[in-house]
């Protein structure tokens, strides 16, 4: 028992290091470098996630876009509010991939994004990848509250539904 418990350590250890050896690498002005850290931290999944959340807010914007990136291709719920953060990004590259892996996540993705718009629609960047979202889920999902939420995120003076349409959907999640 003893034996396997530090066998899990070492595991652990060894992932951490591997994961930020990778996440470096996705500063490389190489691509291909880039390109292989990205699918070996996917392949990583969850493990990765929480890592690659801490460079959310790195100077390096190419990092940035990486590491959404990333957080999309994981296609797990546990990426989902940090791809929700990265809907507020000040590059349009970044929190169109933070939505679209929203968008790929379907309801196992919508909570952490649910509760920011039923609690705060003071940014204006996350109610522009709230309408992308929900443009996109309203098409795959015949959800009525998925249309009427994208036509109050589509129209400023219903804004004060948003809400009240959020917390509905959060509703049927439960």
């Amino acid at each position: 028992m003893i034996y396997q418990q530090s066998r899990e350590d070492h595991k652990h250890k060894f992932s951490r290091e591997v994961i930020h050896k990778l996440i470096s690498d996705l500063r490389n002005d190489d691509g291909i470098i880039r390109e292989d850290a990205r699918h070996q931290l996917v392949k990583l999944g969850e493990e990765a996630v929480d890592y690659l959340g801490g460079y959310l807010n790195a100077d390096d914007a190419l990092l940035r876009w990486e590491v959404v990136k990333t957080l999309a291709d994981i296609q797990q719920p546990v990426a989902a509010d940090f791809l929700v953060n990265a809907m507020e990004d000040n590059m349009i590259s970044i929190r169109w991939i933070a939505a679209e892996g929203i968008i790929r996540l379907k309801k196992k993705g919508l909570r952490p994004l649910l509760e920011r718009l039923r609690d705060n629609l003071d940014s204006p960047r996350l109610i522009e990848g709230a309408h992308h979202v929900f443009h996109s889920l309203k098409k795959q999902d015949k959800n009525p509250l998925y249309k009427e939420i994208f036509v109050a995120l589509d129209n400023r003076q219903a804004h004060e539904e948003i809400p009240l349409i959020a917390d509905k959907l959060l509703q049927q999640l439960s």
